[in-house]
C-alpha cells in the first residue's frame, strides 16, 4: 500500500489555510468576511490592496493547477500581481468563489498523489523537488495572508485610525544584515498593540478580530 501521510498533510493545510482550523488562526476566508468590492480596493500607504493579494495568491495555485493538469508553467513573477480591476461586488463575489474552487481542488490533486512522487522534480528539476515547490506554495500564501490580516484592519472603519496611527509611528531602521537597529514604539496607548515590524510588513494583535 502506498504512503499518502505527506501529500494529505499538505492538502489539509492548504485547506485550513482557505477555510479554517489552521494553526496561524485566523484563514482567508474568515478574514475577508466583511470585505467588499469597496474595502477590498482600498489603498492603504504604499501597501497592496486586499484584492492585489487575493489575487496574487491565487495567481499561483491556478498555475500549479495547470501543471498538475498536464499544461506548462507560464506563470511569471513579474505578472503575479496584474489583474483586471474590480469595480462591482459581483466582480469580487466571483473571484472570492474562483479562489474557494481552485483552493479545493488543488487540495484534491494534492492528496490524490503518493508520497514518493513528492521526491520527484518539479516540472524539470529548476525548482527543486515537488515537495519543495508544495511547501513553498504553503509558506508564500500564509505570508501574504498576514499582510491581509493587517491591511483589513486598517480598512475596516471600526479600527481603522487605531492601525494607521500606528503604521505612521511605528519606526525601525534595519542595518544591511536586516537586524534591528532602532525600534520606537508610540507612547500613546491604542487598543491595537503592534508586536514586531518587519521591513514595512508586520502582524498586530487586536481586539478587532
Amino acid at each position: 500500500m502506498e504512503q499518502q501521510f505527506l501529500t494529505s498533510q499538505l492538502a489539509r493545510h492548504l485547506r485550513e489555510m482557505h477555510f479554517g482550523n489552521n494553526f496561524t488562526g485566523p484563514c482567508m476566508k474568515s478574514l475577508l468576511e466583511g470585505i467588499d468590492c469597496k474595502l477590498a480596493n482600498t489603498k492603504v500607504h504604499d501597501l497592496n490592496t486586499i484584492a492585489d493579494l487575493v489575487f496574487h495568491i491565487h495567481y499561483y495555485i491556478r498555475a500549479v493547477i495547470k501543471v498538475f493538469d498536464g499544461g506548462p508553467l507560464d506563470a511569471r513573477d513579474m505578472y503575479s500581481y496584474d489583474r483586471e480591476p474590480i469595480t462591482t461586488e459581483a466582480e469580487w463575489q466571483s473571484m472570492l468563489d474562483e479562489v474557494w474552487q481552485n483552493a479545493e481542488r488543488l487540495a484534491v490533486q494534492i492528496e490524490g498523489m503518493k508520497d514518493v512522487e513528492l521526491y520527484e522534480p518539479f516540472i524539470d528539476g529548476k525548482y527543486g523537488s515537488l515537495f519543495r515547490n508544495m511547501h513553498g506554495l504553503l509558506e508564500h500564501s500564509h505570508y501574504h495572508l498576514g499582510q491581509i490580516a493587517l491591511v483589513g484592519k486598517m480598512v475596516r472603519p471600526h479600527c481603522k485610525t487605531h492601525c494607521n496611527a500606528h503604521y505612521n509611528a511605528l519606526q525601525c531602521v534595519f542595518t544591511m544584515r536586516g537586524s534591528i537597529k532602532m525600534y520606537k514604539r508610540p507612547v500613546t496607548r491604542c487598543r491595537c498593540l503592534p508586536i514586531f515590524l518587519l521591513h514595512f510588513h508586520f502582524r498586530t494583535r487586536c481586539r478587532c478580530w
